[in-house]
């Protein structure tokens, strides 16, 4: 976590520019004019004519400037004064405390002509500390967490910032609350969220808190509290609380009942705030007349806005358009040409739809070697259809050497995610003992779990072997 130090302003000097005296010049000798009324005036006489028919000229600033110079003297002096003052405050008995933390502001930032220096500012900040300045706690804990002037500590920091949150220093709680949730103190960060909130209203407690009140972390589950707070983001303008109170509305989650248009008004905002999340969704929204009415070209505008940000899922299914002609003509190397830009961000399904392409040649050469190691990529970060087909090459030794125990690890792993062709494969196994010992018992555990997941071939196995009916 990056944390930014929150310091006392010091007062900047103001300098005093001083007059300089001009020095008299010589007169120019011009004609001598016709006095007029106008010359009457006292603006008039200093460059009236005298007797010998000579023009006086006005006296003007015609010396080297040396303002410049003495308005630097003399910030120059008030920069030794004003730390002069704070250095005899700070070592006075009983010491100011306020002088303290000043004076190591000035030594952190190099104020006041005093070279940068983190190790003074940490050592007149402990002293500050111990003599119970809330500020100085707080600034302290930040060096340790930054290792600044001082060996890096997170537990020092922790301590500090809890000292200075018990003191009544509101920021100080964000920064305890979040170091204890990094940690997984979820029942003792709570306590400095819900201080961060009521104190401070810092968005990155509401958020938080709304979480923590949502998934009942730290203490029991509060949705209405959850509501509250996502609903106080979102009207703050935080684009992950709009999307998240859409969410509440579309499923009546703390809802009296589920409200479409009230959730897509929520989207709309997010979308609005150039969120591309909230983009996708609206995408998502009009090609499935969620909300408004159905309408596909526009669903792949506002895919295209979302994917021209680089949010990898919008571009997995701005090339799904693509492929299926939904909304856009159809167009395999257009759709291509997406899945490799949403797999720079790893992102499974689109590292996963890229590597079937290259498997069958579509919109693209075929490649088996590359479409291998993108299945592979997919599976490895849990991509359940990567699984499954990858456990199926394995299990059929066709593309690739046959190995039935990877197979049946893949298969296994992508019927974990109730994958229904999966569930299916791993139930056909155990009838035919095909990398497994025939288990009757598992078999009908896996076919009828299959079924009830969506798979045709697993309910048709299911009847055949067990005679048995299968809830669809």
């Amino acid at each position: 976590m990056r944390y930014i130090p929150v310091f006392l302003t010091l007062l900047v000097p103001q300098a005093f520019a001083q007059n300089a005296t001009p020095a008299p010049i010589r007169p120019t000798v011009l004609p001598s004019p016709q006095p007029s009324k106008a010359d009457a005036s006292p603006a008039a006489a200093s460059s009236r004519p005298n007797q010998k028919g000579t023009t006086i000229a006005p006296a003007l600033d015609t010396d080297p400037d040396v303002s410049a110079m003495s308005k630097e003297e003399e910030k120059e002096e008030d920069r030794k004064k004003k730390l002069k003052e704070l250095e005899d405050k700070a070592n006075e008995t009983p010491p100011k405390t306020k002088a303290i933390l000043e004076l190591g502001v000035c030594y952190y930032y190099g104020r006041l002509g005093l070279e940068k220096d983190a190790v003074k500012a940490a050592e007149l900040w402990r002293k500050g500390s111990d003599l119970n300045n809330r500020q100085c706690m707080f600034n302290l804990a930040g060096l340790y967490w930054k290792g600044e002037g001082v060996e890096r500590s997170a537990d020092e920091a922790l301590k500090l910032f809890q000292k200075a949150a018990d003191f009544g220093f509101g920021p100080a709680n964000i920064n305890a609350a979040q170091i204890l949730d990094g940690r997984g103190e979820y029942e003792s960060a709570r306590p400095y969220y819900d201080n961060a909130v009521e104190i401070s209203r810092d968005m990155r407690a509401v958020k938080r808190l709304a979480a923590y009140s949502e998934q009942g972390l730290g203490g029991p589950k509060d949705i209405p509290k959850a509501v509250k707070l996502y609903r106080i983001g979102a009207e703050n303008g935080d684009s992950f609380s709009q999307l998240k109170m859409a969410d509440f509305y579309i499923n009546g989650t703390g809802m009296a009942e589920p409200n479409p248009q009230e959730a897509m008004q929520w989207v709309m905002r997010a979308a609005d705030n150039g969120a591309p999340e909230a983009e996708a969704r609206m995408g998502w929204c009009y090609q499935n007349g969620q909300g408004v009415r159905k309408d596909n070209q526009v669903g792949v505008r506002w895919l295209q806005r979302a994917a021209d940000q680089n949010f990898s899922p919008a571009q997995v299914a701005l090339g799904n358009c693509y492929a299926v002609g939904r909304g856009v003509p159809a167009d395999m190397t257009e759709a291509v040409r997406w899945y490799e830009k949403a797999s720079k961000d790893k992102n499974p399904q689109g590292l996963y739809n890229l590597g079937a392409c290259k498997a069958n040649g579509n919109g693209c050469k075929v490649d088996l070697p590359e479409a291998l190691k993108l299945y592979r990529q997919a599976a490895d970060v849990g991509y359940a259809q990567a699984q499954f087909v990858l456990g199926r090459m394995y299990l059929e030794g066709k593309e690739i050497k046959q190995d039935l125990v990877m197979a049946q690890s893949l298969i296994q792993l992508a019927a974990l995610q109730d994958h229904p062709d999966a569930l299916c494969e791993l139930g056909r196994c155990y009838l035919t003992g095909v990398g497994v010992k025939v288990d009757l018992l598992q078999a009908e555990k896996f076919l009828l779990k299959s079924a009830e997941c969506g798979s045709d071939e697993g309910y048709a196995l299911y009847q055949k072997n067990f005679g048995k009916s299968a809830p669809r």
